[in-house]
């Protein structure tokens, strides 16, 4: 490739009108040109060897949450192609495991086959002692990204980077009866730490004298040492990692990104990730004259020579497109806010701190009042999803009916399961706050009746067709989110269906003495 008469005035061309050549210099950061046998460029950034080149096809995050589907947090542990929402993907560990051996992770450090549950009752629980860490470890970095956000708003430029959400939304404070499903929930929730905790690393690489002027303005000294002994630190400011108990360097070692020039619109954190050592590979394609000429990327635009010196790799066909995965179904929008409770009723938010977290008098105001009631709400999506996963929580509004009479409904008796009311801001056919579910059934039924009576011959035919078909097939489509995995967590006595609406409810009050069976 080097050799094309075309490339090399195209790369000519650049060089001299890049504003590179404008009053500011290229990096002087360890940079390698890599050709591919297929003849694209990439330019890599603190290695001198092209990872395996991750598949295309995994959806921006924060686009999945504004329809109220949040995707799987466990698929950006993995390097994958640069997203402007999420930049500090690309400082998640290589080795989560080995990661999270210092002092202030070690309760993570737990695989999908480790996991320490136990059982309360007939429902599978996280083990009591890891509950408390795992919930006083999401408080104390919770607090950290809240304070650090200081530390990019000269960067952002207009752009609306994602706070993951809180790795209580996924789950670990709840409980299931199968323990394979609250692995699930717990692996799942696992990988939201390390996404807070990566957010926090992109910070302190953003913001000079990070720790004096953020952390330890809000921490005490022990617990500013507990963060700088783990992989969210870097070393300088006084503090070096081979100095810390239980320091692992393969635990250092960060996943990095692919970015596509034409995407990445975000130069001052590129810029800040490159001095920090993170690996890049810059994906000019190839023909990238077209690419390079585009602002801000112009600068890191691959010359002549390093080109003709590129090392020369053979890769694999690249893999096909792969969707993003989602969660969570029938899902209303999700609290962007940081909240300090803990789902368990039991346990008071401010316990966990005893003094020994030390943390400003801010943190340690009132806490968020949650009223917990024994029932669980079956919510429905407008968008015609399916269900709703009972690990996550909607935060819109819906007014309630206050006309309405009561429901006539005999009490449930057996386990009855807690739930966390919400609110609904918007007018869709959900469970209101406070509402118990069946008084949320009785006032759907109502209005069924007045749709009933409303249809037309045409809208009955094909609402009884929907019916009829809804009777023979086993569960839903599996278009889009993973259905099987929460249709399985309940019986067919606590499916529901609803042919006005098309759409499914999965309540285990419906049938709380049912019990999944076991897929072992």
């Amino acid at each position: 490739m080097a050799s094309d008469p075309g490339y090399i005035m195209s790369a000519e061309r650049t060089s001299q009108a890049g504003p590179s050549n404008q009053g500011s210099a290229k990096p002087s950061h360890l940079r390698k040109a890599i050709v591919t046998t297929d003849d694209c460029v990439f330019l890599a950034f603190a290695t001198d060897d092209l990872a395996p080149i991750p598949e295309t096809g995994w959806a921006d995050p924060s686009k999945p949450m504004s329809d109220h589907l949040p995707v799987d947090p466990i698929l950006y542990l993995d390097r994958g192609w640069w997203i402007n929402s999420i930049p500090y993907q690309a400082f998640v560990p290589v080795d989560t495991y080995a990661a999270c051996r210092c002092r202030l992770l070690r309760c993570l450090n737990y695989t999908h086959a480790s996991m320490p549950l136990e059982m309360r009752g007939d429902r599978w629980f996280l083990c009591h002692d890891v509950f408390h860490d795992w919930r006083d470890l999401e408080t104390v970095i919770l607090r950290l990204r809240e304070v650090s956000q200081s530390a990019i708003s000269d960067l952002r430029r207009g752009h609306a980077l994602l706070s993951w959400l809180d790795p209580t939304q996924y789950g670990y404070g709840r409980g299931h009866v199968e323990s394979q499903k609250l692995t699930g929930m717990l692996v799942r929730s696992r990988a939201a730490f390390m996404l807070v905790l990566a957010k926090i690393a992109f910070n302190t690489v953003l913001q000079p004298d990070f720790w004096d002027e953020v952390v330890s303005a809000h921490f005490e000294t022990h617990v500013t040492d507990l963060f700088k002994e783990s992989w969210i630190a870097w070393d300088g400011e006084g503090f070096q990692h081979e100095g810390a108990k239980g320091f692992n360097p393969q635990g250092m070692q960060r996943i990095g990104a692919f970015v596509d020039v034409v995407v990445c619109d975000f130069l001052g954190a590129f810029e800040r990730m490159i001095a920090a050592g993170i690996p890049l590979w810059l994906a000019w394609g190839t023909v990238h004259a077209c690419a390079a000429g585009r602002y801000p990327m112009v600068q890191y635009t691959p010359s002549y020579i390093e080109v003709s010196h590129a090392l020369v790799k053979k890769v694999e066909p690249q893999a096909p497109t792969c969707p993003y995965k989602r969660i969570a179904m029938g899902l209303r929008a999700l609290p962007e806010a940081s909240l300090f409770y803990p789902l368990d009723p039991e346990v008071t938010p401010w316990d966990s701190f005893r003094g020994g977290w030390g943390t400003d008098k801010l943190m340690q105001s009132e806490p968020v009042q949650v009223t917990t009631s024994a029932d669980t709400s079956s919510v429905n999506a407008s968008d015609g999803t399916w269900g709703m996963d009972e690990m996550m929580q909607p935060d819109e509004v819906w007014p309630r009916w206050f006309d309405a009479p009561p429901a006539e409904l005999e009490p449930v008796q057996g386990p009855q399961i807690l739930y966390k009311p919400v609110g609904k801001t918007e007018k869709h056919h959900c469970q209101c706050l406070g509402e118990k579910w069946q008084d949320f059934f009785y006032h759907r039924k109502e209005r069924d009746e007045l749709y009933k009576k409303a249809e037309t011959e045409q809208s009955r035919q094909k609402r009884l067709q929907r019916e009829a078909h809804a009777a023979k097939s086993k569960m839903p489509g599996l278009k889009g989110a993973p259905v099987k995995d929460v249709w399985m967590q309940y019986t067919d006595t606590q499916h529901r269906y609803n042919s006005f609406r098309h759409k499914w409810d999965l309540n285990e009050e419906l049938d709380p003495m049912a019990h999944v069976e076991s897929d072992e």
